[in-house]
C-alpha cells in the first residue's frame, strides 16, 4: 500500500509538472520597417473571428492598427507595413481547447519573414485563455524583432523588453498554471460560452466576469461594446444557453 501511494504521488507530480504549455519565439534576419503601424491579416483555413480579434487586440497594444488590405502573392501589400498569418488548432475535451498556434509576421513591402511564435499546451492540456496566450506571444514576438539601426532611418521600437512580466510570461511559469486570468476565473465553458454569446449577436470583446466556475451553475458575462453586455448560464450536463 505505501509503495502504490508512493507511486500515485510520484504520477500527480509528472501530470502537474506537464501543465501550462510552452512558447517558442524565432526571430528572422531580415529587419523590420523603422515603423510598424498598420498590419493585415493573410487568412488561412480554420481561422476564426474570435481568435483574429484576440490577436488584433494584441497587435493594437503595440500601436498596430489591422486593417483589410489587398494583398499579393508572397505575403505582400502596399496597403500596411506589416502581414500576419496564423494557425491554431482546437481540440474536444467535454468543451473545445486550443491545443496549439503559431503566429507569423511578414514585412509586407518585401514579404519577408520577420519573426515567428508558437505555443503549444501540455500532454495534460487546460482551458487555457486564448486572448492572453495571444497578447502574450505577440509581446514577445516585438521584443524580438530586428529593427533598422537608428543611423540608417530606424527608429528604435517600444518593444516589451526581454525580461519584462509580459515577455516571460508564458516561459517562466510555475508549474501549477494559475486558474484566472487578470483577476477573472477561467471556464472550460468559455467557448461554448462564447459561441451562444455569438448566436445572441453579441461580438464579444472580452470577458467581465465569471461566477460559479467548476460548480453546477456558472455564469459568464462577455463584452459586446458599445456598452453591451451579455450573461451566458452554463450548467453542468446541461451546456451553456
Amino acid at each position: 500500500m505505501r509503495s502504490l501511494m508512493i507511486a500515485c504521488i510520484a504520477a500527480v507530480a509528472i501530470f502537474t509538472s506537464a501543465c501550462g504549455g510552452s512558447s517558442a519565439i524565432t526571430p528572422a534576419s531580415a529587419n523590420a520597417p523603422a515603423q510598424i503601424r498598420s498590419a493585415a491579416f493573410s487568412p488561412q483555413p480554420g481561422n476564426s473571428p474570435e481568435v483574429t480579434g484576440y490577436i488584433a487586440d494584441a497587435l493594437a497594444a503595440h500601436g498596430v492598427a489591422t486593417r483589410p488590405a489587398k494583398l499579393s502573392p508572397g505575403y505582400k501589400s502596399n496597403d500596411v507595413d506589416a502581414i500576419v498569418s496564423y494557425l491554431d488548432v482546437w481540440r474536444w475535451d467535454v468543451a473545445m481547447y486550443m491545443q496549439s498556434i503559431a503566429i507569423r509576421l511578414y514585412n509586407a513591402k518585401t514579404g519577408e519573414l520577420l519573426v515567428s511564435g508558437s505555443w503549444s499546451d501540455s500532454a495534460l492540456h487546460s482551458f487555457n485563455r486564448v486572448d492572453a496566450i495571444a497578447r502574450d506571444l505577440i509581446n514577445q514576438m516585438f521584443s524580438k524583432l530586428q529593427f533598422k539601426p537608428a543611423d540608417e532611418g530606424g527608429t528604435p521600437p517600444s518593444a516589451t523588453p526581454d525580461n519584462s512580466p509580459q515577455a516571460t510570461a508564458l516561459t517562466s511559469q510555475p508549474a501549477a498554471r494559475s486558474n484566472k486570468t487578470n483577476g477573472i476565473q477561467v471556464s472550460k465553458n468559455e467557448y461554448t460560452a462564447r459561441e451562444q454569446a455569438r448566436a445572441l449577436q453579441c461580438n464579444a470583446q472580452g470577458i467581465l466576469s465569471t461566477e460559479g466556475v467548476g460548480t453546477l451553475r456558472e455564469e459568464i458575462v462577455f463584452d459586446c461594446g458599445g456598452g453591451r453586455k451579455v450573461t451566458i448560464v452554463c450548467r453542468s450536463g446541461g451546456g451553456c444557453g
